[in-house]
């Protein structure tokens, strides 16, 4: 068996990059607003801000298992990158891409189909971390 290094500064780097990315994302000036509208939170009503506000409330814990699934997608996406010995920023973004499209893409499709959620939505919440994963590969090249 090959033992693949993997570097974990850049792993680290990675990881903020992709939470950092989602900040921006989901912020109310690129698509937050209407992501909330296609999750049903309807904010304009009471009901609705009281159900979005019991979910702000959750948003410790939810950052901090989303920093640690940052860091788990990020060590193996540079796992994979060292063990195709990847050195070059287009075979970087194609392995980022192809990386998205085998286990991200189509398996959150597959969510989208059978519990009726908007395509639209799948779209706004499969190109985050499609632009991230891109971004992450582009790190891991640069880092060598």
């Amino acid at each position: 068996m090959i033992l693949i290094e993997v570097n974990m500064w850049a792993v680290l780097v990675a990881a903020l990059a992709h939470v950092g990315i989602g900040f921006v994302w989901y912020s109310p000036y690129v698509f937050g607003k209407i992501w909330i509208r296609l999750m049903g939170f309807n904010v304009d009503t009471s009901e609705g801000r009281a159900a979005w506000e019991e979910r702000q409330k959750n948003m410790g814990k939810t950052f901090t298992l989303t920093a640690m699934g940052a860091l788990i997608m990020s060590y193996v996406l540079a796992y994979f990158m060292e063990m195709f010995f990847v050195d070059t920023i287009a075979d970087a973004v194609r392995i980022g891409f192809i990386a998205w499209l085998g286990f991200i893409a189509t398996t959150s499709f597959v969510t989208v189909l059978f519990s009726g959620k908007s395509k639209k939505l799948w779209a706004i919440d499969n190109c985050y971390p499609l632009f991230s994963m891109l971004v992450m590969s582009v790190i891991f090249v640069l880092w060598q």
